[in-house]
């Protein structure tokens, strides 16, 4: 019976000692690739699994595990010495790799937010009919095909530099807007513009509901102001969390229509 034991590196840790018999096991059922890092007492540097062909026998201390980053394979050629500054370069190169991904994240994260409300609108049951962007503001609107009513959302990216991001979060302004046909238009259209003109109408502050007309589809819109962090629903990794996202969505948009029914009484009740 074998009495080799392994290090090996599965993370960044050294993991172990483990019987050679116990990883020979854990190779065949699959949970080891044959080229995991491997190390054992006599060897110069890591090998892997599948590689190994040296005797061996006690398990003291292990060198640093190898770094197993995919973009930085440095095979030390020299002394100790050498081996340092390979190693200090393989951490330059990983924490340039972590910038770069966070500046990435902070300059995309609204277009991945936009996305997952777009999915989530979608599959409450309504149709994507616009999108457009001017590289800042990016717009959408659905249309519930059941009963005609309108949805538009406009996401504004307040913090995409990654300075500003890490002090305030990933911040973006929403603005929601939600739109019946009301059947006396041209009445209610003169009233907004009466309010406007005496100035009853508010600027829009978060959590401001103001309202608006389209004349040419006699659609009245009622939207509110909100500023929400995208990072709260997209994850560094590019994960969302669509239950959170889907109960923030509904609650807005079941405020919206219940103001614009109350005041208005739009002709078709859902």
């Amino acid at each position: 019976m074998s009495t080799r034991v392994f290090w090996i590196a599965v993370g960044e840790a050294p993991d172990g000692p483990h019987p050679e018999a116990a990883l020979a096991e854990r190779l065949a059922r699959g949970e080891l690739p044959p080229d995991t890092p491997a190390w054992m007492e006599g060897m110069e540097a890591w090998s892997t699994l599948g590689a190994l062909s040296v005797q061996g026998a006690a398990a003291p201390a292990p060198p640093a595990a190898p770094n197993t980053e995919d973009s930085v394979a440095v095979v030390s050629q020299g002394g100790g010495e050498a081996e340092a500054l390979e190693a200090h370069f393989g951490t330059l190169v990983k924490a340039s790799w972590r910038h770069y991904n966070q500046s990435v994240f902070a300059s995309r994260v609204d277009e991945v937010f936009l996305g997952a409300v777009i999915t989530v609108t979608v599959e409450r049951g309504a149709a994507l009919i616009d999108l457009n962007s001017d590289g800042q503001n990016h717009y959408a609107r659905f249309e519930r095909l059941a009963d005609k009513s309108r949805t538009v959302v406009r996401v504004t990216h307040l913090t995409p530099g990654v300075v500003a991001s890490r002090v305030q979060g990933h911040l973006v302004s929403i603005v929601m807007g939600y739109g019946e046909m009301v059947e006396s238009f041209a009445t209610v259209w003169s009233a907004l513009k009466a309010e406007y003109r005496s100035g009853l109408i508010a600027s829009p502050e978060p959590g401001t509901i103001t309202v608006d007309g389209d004349m040419d589809t006699r659609y009245i819109y009622v939207q509110v102001d909100l500023i929400w962090n995208a990072g709260d629903y997209v994850g560094e990794s590019w994960s969302i969390d669509y239950e959170k996202l889907g109960k923030d969505l509904d609650a807005t948009q079941h405020v919206l229509r219940k103001y614009l029914r109350g005041r208005f009484r739009p002709h078709k009740e859902a």
